[in-house]
């Protein structure tokens, strides 16, 4: 069974019968479609951010956090500290991003705007 058919099996069986025998002729609500498309939807968000990090960023969900200091050597840590120590950069896109931080540090995370 493939996916699309399994798709298609569970919306069927989740219908409500109600729903499922409606009249095609009568126009469903739009309530909630309206909600969305409203124009200040668009301008809650920021969508995308190339730069110095947010600021002030949404709530978001790391995926993988790297840290490099722990694997410099002890003779080699105070130039890397000092190196990297105001790397503060971010690329976000549609609320998937990736923030390189001080002392190299990689996030990866997603969330609900950039």
């Amino acid at each position: 069974m493939g996916a699309g058919a399994a798709a298609v099996a569970a919306a069927a069986m989740f219908t409500p019968a109600v729903a499922a025998q409606a009249d095609v002729a009568v126009p469903a609500p739009l309530a909630p479609v309206t909600q969305v498309l409203d124009a200040g939807f668009a301008q809650d968000f920021n969508w995308w951010w190339v730069g110095q990090a947010n600021p002030t960023p949404p709530k978001h969900i790391v995926l993988l956090e790297f840290r490099p200091l722990a694997l410099i050597p002890g003779f080699l840590e105070d130039a890397w500290k000092q190196w990297t120590a105001n790397w503060n950069f971010q690329v976000c896109f549609l609320g998937a991003g990736v923030k390189v931080g001080p002392y190299g540090t990689v996030t990866v995370s997603v969330g609900r705007g950039c």
